[in-house]
């Protein structure tokens, strides 16, 4: 069982036959699966901050819990993988005037971007006490009630991420890269779950938290470190008021569909927490980004 404090998986990151669910009190999220295989989605810039889009396996090691995994079962690039994403919008009273723009946003974005056969797309909104689903799986198509809601006064957030994760883990198909891009001024006011617990929900089925922050710059800023913290502790990227929303969901796009992909054995079969860094074995100006820790459960838990 894989409970909240796990990042990659359970020593997978292949949910082919995985189930996230909800635990009776509310608190608790669980995976099932049955490999213990690890998959790492990365990136990489050179010296100057610019994106590598050439790898080989062996310019790339990867260091578990001070292991290091230079052997890899599979690697190759990430644009070959199916897209399965959640776009989660914010409705709620504190946005109340962009509301109505950021809808038309997202679905131009959604009905106009380069999507490819394979790719899944979701959208969430929330806002007062609840999360709903807009549509799963197929927004592509028709996109079914994201009109402009009325706006609730309170912000569930947490709750709202814990909904796009699960939502990922039922729509999951086998070698897909998940992703929850967060429309939001990052703020939660009412939500039953926990910052940490939103967390880790989404690193439990690999998905990668991009948050476009929607706030004013004359808005309050407390929102600001919480959809940081989802985007760094997720492998996704926090992208900072007062950018066009646009061109920032373009951008995440284009970063879905560059990077690379490895898989290995997990390096042991005890149930333990990995810290995980994908470092580079023969270039050292080489930078990586991804996600940065697992937990592993042993076979009879």
């Amino acid at each position: 069982m894989f409970r909240l404090r796990s990042v990659l998986g359970i020593c997978i990151l292949v949910l082919a036959d995985s189930v996230l669910a909800m635990a009776g009190d509310g608190g608790d999220y669980t995976i099932r699966a049955n490999t213990s295989e690890v998959r790492v989605l990365f990136t990489a810039t050179d010296s100057q901050g610019r994106r590598v889009t050439q790898l080989q396996p062996k310019d790339v090691a990867v260091v578990d819990n001070e292991e290091v995994v230079r052997r890899f079962r599979s690697f190759g690039p990430a644009d070959e993988t199916p897209l399965n994403v959640v776009i989660m919008v914010d409705t709620s009273a504190s946005l109340a005037r962009q509301i109505t723009s950021e809808i038309e946003l997202v679905k131009n974005f959604i009905q106009s971007s380069n999507w490819r056969a394979g790719d899944l797309i979701s959208v969430v909104t929330f806002s007062g006490t609840h999360a709903d689903v807009i549509c799963s799986r197929n927004c592509r198509e028709n996109i079914p009630g994201l009109t402009s809601p009325r706006a609730g006064n309170a912000t569930p957030l947490y709750d709202a991420l814990l909904t796009a994760s699960e939502l990922i883990a039922r729509t999951h198909e086998a070698a897909t890269r998940s992703a929850i891009i967060v429309l939001s001024d990052g703020g939660d006011n009412i939500s039953m779950h926990t910052l940490a617990q939103a967390i880790a929900a989404a690193q439990a089925v690999e998905a990668s938290v991009y948050t476009v922050n929607t706030r004013t710059q004359r808005a309050d800023a407390q929102g600001d470190g919480a959809l940081e913290q989802l985007a760094v502790e997720t492998g996704g990227v926090a992208y900072a008021p007062g950018r066009a929303t646009a061109l920032t969901l373009n951008a995440v796009l284009d970063d879905l569909r560059q990077g690379f992909v490895l898989t290995y054995e997990c390096p042991s079969s005890a149930a333990a927490h990995h810290e995980i860094r994908v470092v580079p074995a023969l270039d050292s100006h080489l930078r990586f980004h991804s996600r940065q820790s697992y937990t592993a459960l042993s076979a009879d838990q």
